[in-house]
């Protein structure tokens, strides 16, 4: 079997969401993502793979994204971006996007007015780290 490493494509972003959301799972049945959205598993699949295919990049857009194909297929994928210039600042810009298109309204844990509570929990950027 043939294994290839080659950058995400918009036609990835059903493979991305399902990335993000077991990613924000680790261990766990019920994760981050759908602490944070209040939604089941496949609403919150759906907001995934309209944010990671907004008009603009961020951490969870296609683009920040390489995929490792097996057969053909996405198999597994990382992503990675320079929060200094894909940072919560991006994410905050294209979330409102990608709520509109994927239906779901943002609750008190996401409130887009002010900065969420997630955000508290992740240390700045350290200057030149990337």
């Amino acid at each position: 079997m043939e294994t290839k490493i080659r950058s995400a494509k918009r036609g990835d972003a059903a493979f991305i969401a399902w990335l993000i959301l077991a990613a924000g799972r680790a261990h766990v049945q019920r994760g981050i993502w759908e602490v944070i959205l209040n939604e089941p598993e496949e609403r919150c699949l759906n907001f995934f793979e309209h944010l990671s295919t907004t008009s603009d990049p961020h951490p969870f857009h296609y683009s920040c994204f390489l995929l490792a194909e097996a057969a053909g297929r996405p198999a597994a994928g990382m992503g990675g971006y320079d929060p200094a210039i894909l940072g919560y600042q991006a994410l905050s810009c294209a979330m409102p996007e990608a709520f509109r298109k994927s239906g779901l309204r943002p609750g008190e844990n996401l409130s887009m007015r002010e900065t969420p509570r997630i955000v508290q929990c992740v240390p700045p950027p350290l200057e030149g780290a990337w």
